[in-house]
């Protein structure tokens, strides 16, 4: 979920409500805005900010502000509404479901460059880049996904292992030790079969990441590195249109990043 949905659909004080209000209605000056002038213009008061800020999960209002102006500037390029659990009807033209489809890419794109947590993207991929070797959880369409991020990392001479290709992530467990690492990349969060999997890494102390729509699943607690994407898939989708492209992005994203760092 992105700041703006979340200072939508969220709970506030008057005060925090005050704030919001004012900033929805005035994107086109919040970029010259400072603190002070926000707190006179919404007759609140600096405090009153930090506190939304907070409950905002920011640091402050610095932090605050740089994401809000990435998610305003993603924004201008909204081409379309489209639903992203089911992006076309039955029944509809051609032409309308590929305007839909293109809404879709543009709009999963300009949604994660305007959330993306990019020192969490390179901690990850200095994790990857660090570890002897390199070991993937995924399963169902995003094992499809992972295994074309392992493609290319083959070809920078990486060889990661796919731990759930054959079902084999229990035995692969006692394999893996400190000098390795275990990316797991899943959108709800909800896998009980990875309970057991990660309680381990974590007893070990092994390098982990996760990525992940679902900022409230039981895996958060264990992993070390963890990448949100905003939640917009639901359930009773007609494919996973949105996470794939999302993961797809992201994994590439890491992989550009390994490939402009790792010696060839």
């Amino acid at each position: 979920m992105t700041t703006i949905d979340k200072m939508k659909n969220g709970e506030f004080t008057q005060g925090e409500q005050l704030i919001i209000d004012y900033i929805l209605n005035h994107f086109h000056e919040f970029e010259d805005l400072t603190i002070s002038q926000l707190a006179k213009q919404s007759y609140t008061s600096n405090a009153t900010i930090i506190r939304l800020c907070h409950k905002l999960k920011f640091q402050g209002f610095k932090q605050f502000k740089i994401a809000l102006l990435k998610e305003i500037e993603g924004n201008k390029y909204h081409i379309k509404d489209v639903d992203y659990t089911i992006p076309f009807q039955n029944e509809e033209t051609i032409e309308s479901i590929e305007q839909n489809m293109y809404s879709l890419h543009l709009d999963t794109i300009h949604h994660l460059h305007a959330s993306i947590d990019l020192k969490t993207v390179n901690d990850i991929s200095q994790m990857l880049i660090d570890s002897q070797r390199i070991f993937i959880f995924a399963i169902g369409d995003t094992k499809i996904t992972s295994m074309n991020f392992i493609n290319k990392m083959i070809k920078i001479g990486c060889f990661p292992i796919l731990a759930t290709e054959h079902d084999e992530q229990t035995h692969i467990m006692t394999q893996i030790t400190k000098k390795d690492c275990a990316l797991f990349i899943t959108y709800s969060g909800k896998r009980d079969d990875y309970k057991s999997c990660i309680k381990r890494l974590y007893e070990k102390d092994i390098p982990t990441a996760l990525i992940t729509a679902n900022q409230n699943n039981f895996m958060n607690q264990f992993i070390k590195h963890v990448l949100y994407i905003p939640d917009y898939e639901k359930e009773n989708k007609i494919a996973t249109f949105y996470s794939q492209i999302s993961f797809n992005y992201l994994l590439n994203l890491i992989y550009a990043i390994i490939y402009n760092t790792k010696p060839l």
